[in-house]
């Protein structure tokens, strides 16, 4: 086996953990969300950011190797990799199913908060028809 062969082998082991990783974060990711606890869940996501980042210089590297490979090496690696590369498929294809679900909850609670601001807002519009004072003065005064 050749260097870039053992190479492109690490790489895809890097991979597949990378995407584990990002897993467990989608888990985390949908626990915040739902607890709403906003710092946490930007902690989470810059995680996640920068494992995506980790992932697209690994791809670039990965890229690079599969260019440089004669095409009957080319073959054999495809072959030695299908194992691993079908669980990475199906790490990311998981990882794809949770983003969808923290999206409609995001947009879910996004709506309801949407509706909280709105009825204060409507609150706030009902209340200036009553003309409230800006300092109501008291009825007793200080100096007695």
């Amino acid at each position: 086996m050749s260097d870039a062969v053992k190479e492109i082998m690490k790489i895809l082991e890097d991979e597949k953990k990378i995407y584990e990783f990002i897993l467990g974060r989608m888990s985390l990711q949908e626990q915040f969300i739902d607890a709403e606890k906003e710092p946490e869940l930007i902690e989470v996501l810059d995680e996640k950011e920068r494992a995506i980042d980790n992932l697209s210089e690994k791809d670039k590297r990965l890229e690079l190797l599969a260019s440089e490979l004669p095409e009957k090496e080319l073959v054999k690696v495809e072959k030695m990799t299908t194992a691993l590369r079908a669980e990475i498929e199906k790490a990311l294809n998981q990882i794809l199913e949770m983003e969808e679900v923290c999206e409609k909850k995001i947009q879910s609670k996004g709506s309801r908060m949407g509706k909280k601001l709105s009825g204060l807002k409507k609150g706030k519009a009902l209340l200036k028809g009553y003309n409230i004072p800006k300092r109501i003065k008291p009825k007793i005064s200080k100096n007695i």
